[in-house]
């Protein structure tokens, strides 16, 4: 009951604190954002200030993890969200004494990418440190939630805010809110587990580095899902050029409607979120992760349906609302699924390095399916080019997780659940006196 207690308040701190993190970021993104397109009108600007947020993560990501399994979780968190506070508040007294120039929005940008990959990829290696086995899926799911609910809330509010505000003044609120979310962030407890693989401490970077890729390689699965994961982001990177160009060349589907249909992802992130948060953690969970591929797959399919048959503007938004809604539900079941096998199968002392070659594979490799079908949705026949981005998921989902593969894996998982129960029972036995040899 105690246990059950303390797992609760640590569930609470860490989504209250990742809503108002969260909601200071998404912020911060879309009064930068809009500030550049109002004030130079030019894509090349906005551009930068996307190059200036991906390059440094992309480039940074397999140093941070080696990091994070090197020293202290809890200091990088508190350190690296301070950082970002520094960081903030510099380029808001900066704007408030000198004006707006844009390299000083550029460095910011960048700098705050590092930050903000040091606390991520550090609460991600954190997860079984913060919570219990039966806790993982429910605090993965509640980090989506706080993602969502921000993601609806911020341009709203922000847009709001943008009215009355100077930009340095929202700066400041963005200042005020991360603070808060640090104050709450020194009060999660972080319990140090004992973990199969050596401390990293006495080797030098790169060769730790080398060995977070060397573990990832022979793992019994990462390496495959992580490799399913990066194709799923690059080809959904490309379905997200299509699908607007879809809806603004294709069907002149006004900016408010557009916004709209782009706001049915965020409840469906929602909604399926809250719900993975009560139920308890799935049983064979690759089954149902392939599941969830081939829902996406189909409804990224459907995209194309409106070219054939004419839909009213009035039908159109709703359609693509849901459209937008189904995927938000199944990418957000995949990415908290994958991200609960993962929590389960990689040695706590392995994640901080895990999880930043992940995070420098995803944020590489959506910039070049950018670039790429931006290219290509310019020259070729776009429905054509959707159907086939399509079937190249569902193909993909068939050659990459056949059977076999499912059923290793929730057979592992399974055999570390049936572990877990003994060492549970185990210790609850110590715990009211009995006597139990090893």
């Amino acid at each position: 009951m105690k246990k059950g207690l303390k797992q609760r308040k640590q569930m609470t701190l860490y989504t209250i604190s990742n809503l108002i993190a969260g909601f200071g970021s998404q912020t911060y993104a879309f009064a930068i954002s809009f500030y550049i397109l109002q004030t130079t009108g030019s894509s090349l600007s906005f551009a930068l200030q996307l190059i200036c947020n991906v390059v440094p993560r992309s480039i940074a990501g397999p140093f941070i993890g080696e990091l994070v399994d090197r020293f202290s979780k809890r200091k990088i968190i508190i350190i690296s969200q301070l950082s970002s506070l520094v960081v903030v508040f510099g380029l808001a007294i900066y704007m408030y004494m000198f004006g707006l120039h844009l390299v000083a929005i550029y460095v910011a940008t960048a700098l705050l990418s590092v930050t903000a990959s040091f606390t991520s990829i550090a609460f991600s290696a954190a997860i079984t440190e913060l919570f219990s086995e039966d806790y993982i899926q429910k605090a993965s799911s509640m980090n989506q939630v706080a993602i969502s609910s921000a993601a609806i809330a911020s341009p709203i509010i922000g847009g709001i805010v943008y009215g009355f505000l100077p930009l340095y003044g929202m700066l400041f609120i963005f200042v005020g809110l991360f603070l808060f979310a640090v104050l709450l962030n020194t009060q999660l407890v972080f319990s140090k587990k004992q973990t199969k693989v050596e401390s990293p401490q006495h080797q030098s970077l790169l060769t730790n580095i080398k060995i977070g890729f060397e573990y990832t390689k022979n793992h019994p699965f990462a390496m495959r899902i992580l490799i399913i994961a990066l194709l799923i982001n690059f080809v959904f990177a490309a379905f997200e050029i299509g699908y607007s160009y879809t809806l603004i060349h294709q069907f002149k589907i006004p900016a408010a409607s557009f916004g709209i249909t782009e706001s049915g992802f965020a409840f469906g992130m929602l909604g399926v979120s809250i719900l993975l948060a009560i139920i308890p953690t799935i049983k064979r969970p690759m089954q149902r992760t392939k599941l969830c591929l081939f829902s996406t797959g189909f409804v990224m399919l459907s995209v194309v349906i409106p070219y054939f048959i004419p839909f009213s503007m009035t039908v159109l938004v709703i359609y693509y609302f849901s459209i937008m809604f189904l995927l938000g539900v199944a990418i957000t079941s995949t990415n908290t699924i994958i991200f609960t096998v993962f929590q389960r199968s990689i040695d706590d002392q392995m994640k901080g390095r895990f999880f930043g070659l992940l995070e420098t594979f995803a944020m590489a490799i959506s910039p070049i399916s950018f670039v790429l079908f931006g290219i290509l949705f310019d020259y070729l026949n776009a429905p054509l080019l959707l159907a086939g981005i399509s079937i190249v998921v569902i193909v993909m989902i068939i050659f990459l997780i056949p059977s076999p593969l499912i059923n290793k894996i929730d057979s592992h998982l399974k055999q570390e659940d049936a572990q877990q129960v003994n060492e549970s029972v185990l210790d609850l036995y110590e715990e009211i006196g009995g006597h139990v040899i090893r």
